[in-house]
């Protein structure tokens, strides 16, 4: 059996400067870099590293910090389910140790030449970090010859993976929250370069071909209107390419974005403390009713405007394969069958697509209310 055996003490005090070093990070790259470093002071072990998801329901996962590596691949290393031992730690939900790397059946081959004869790895183990049943990141410790980490090193790699999870949990959901952010904040300059030099761009126009229409047989002001329209043309053309690069790029992107303009929008005009959740992916099927989808957030948060005691509002949407559930919970004084609540649920029914969608309001006896539309992709 490879590898030193921590103390019982050494191991309760890893746990506990773990916890407490990324209690305060919110970014996963510093998350990553901390657990190896802890990792490996407390192992010793030849090679330790760190793979995270990108998403909360992220498929794929990429190294995020390692220690002890011979080349730049391991540390850039990808993957995706199924795919090698990370892969394999990410279907099964499990612990994964192996003695040789490089012949060990239970994982696939895509990453043998950078493991085992970049690295020079043989045993190595994988322990998933699981944090509500979802396999967030994935810790590895190896050494650089055939045979086990050992049982003591599995137990101490586990109990890290349990104490780190809630962070990394938390960071992956920040950093989601934020590039939706960032992608609504690209989205609303877009529309106001459309909106503002678009409409200079239109206005310069109109003067070139009016300059030109009364230039009569004036050469030089014929040139100028010419160079005019050819100088609109051109910055049109750059217009253009800006407003392509700013607006959302993916179906992941483009409805969170749309959502989240809404909600901050709402918050501008009534000064309402507003949070934005996204869960799930978006799939093809989703484009389709990306539209009804933003329509049914206007209606439900202008409808808000008008309720008494409103100080927090949550607006949640919920990716699931071809269904959206878009929620929106406030903590305002609406009941669930008053005629306030039935105008609402009239509005909202007009945006529905299918028999299979549907609506629900909802008064909780903690204070919070909830209004839940449900739309199925046909």
């Amino acid at each position: 059996m490879t590898g030193e055996r921590p103390a019982n003490d050494e191991v309760v005090d890893l746990l506990r400067q773990l916890s407490y070093s990324l209690a305060g990070m919110v970014e996963v790259p510093a998350q990553a870099e901390r657990t190896v470093e802890m990792l490996s002071d407390s192992l010793g072990m030849p090679l330790t590293s760190v793979a995270v998801a990108d998403t909360p329901t992220s498929t794929s996962m990429k190294m995020q910090a390692s220690r002890g590596t011979r080349t730049k691949d391991f540390g850039q290393l990808n993957f995706s389910a199924g795919q090698g031992l990370g892969g394999r730690v990410m279907s099964t939900g499990c612990s994964v140790v192996v003695e040789d790397y490089a012949t060990d059946p239970q994982i696939t081959r895509d990453f043998v030449d950078v493991v085992s004869r970049g690295e020079g790895i043989g045993g190595i183990a994988a322990v998933p970090v699981i944090s509500e049943d979802t396999v967030v990141g994935v810790l590895y410790a190896g050494v650089r010859s055939v045979g086990s980490i050992g049982d003591r090193s599995l137990q101490v790699m586990q109990q890290a993976a349990d104490a780190s999870a809630p962070a990394f949990k938390t960071a992956i959901g920040t950093k989601a929250i934020i590039d939706y952010l960032v992608a609504t904040e690209r989205h609303r300059i877009a529309g106001d370069l459309h909106d503002e030099v678009g409409q200079l761009l239109f206005s310069m126009s109109v003067s070139a071909t009016q300059l030109r229409g009364s230039g009569g047989d004036n050469s030089t002001l014929l040139d100028l209107a010419e160079q005019i329209e050819q100088q609109v043309q051109d910055a049109a053309g750059n217009l253009r390419r800006a407003l392509h690069v700013l607006s959302p790029q993916t179906l992941d992107e483009a409805l969170p974005v749309a959502l989240l303009q809404e909600l901050q929008d709402y918050s501008t005009r009534t000064g309402v403390w507003s949070q934005p959740i996204v869960r799930g992916m978006a799939g093809e099927a989703i484009s389709q009713f990306e539209f009804p989808t933003v329509q049914l957030a206007r209606v439900i948060l202008r409808w808000l405007e008008n309720q008494v005691n409103v100080r927090i509002v949550v607006l949640c949407a919920e990716f699931d394969g071809s269904e959206l559930v878009l929620t929106v919970q406030h903590d305002g004084d609406t009941a669930s069958d008053d005629p306030e609540t039935n105008e609402l649920k009239s509005s909202m029914k007009q945006h529905l697509r299918s028999s299979a969608d549907s609506i629900q309001v909802l008064a909780d006896s903690d204070g919070t209310n909830l209004i839940r539309a449900r739309l199925v992709a046909s």
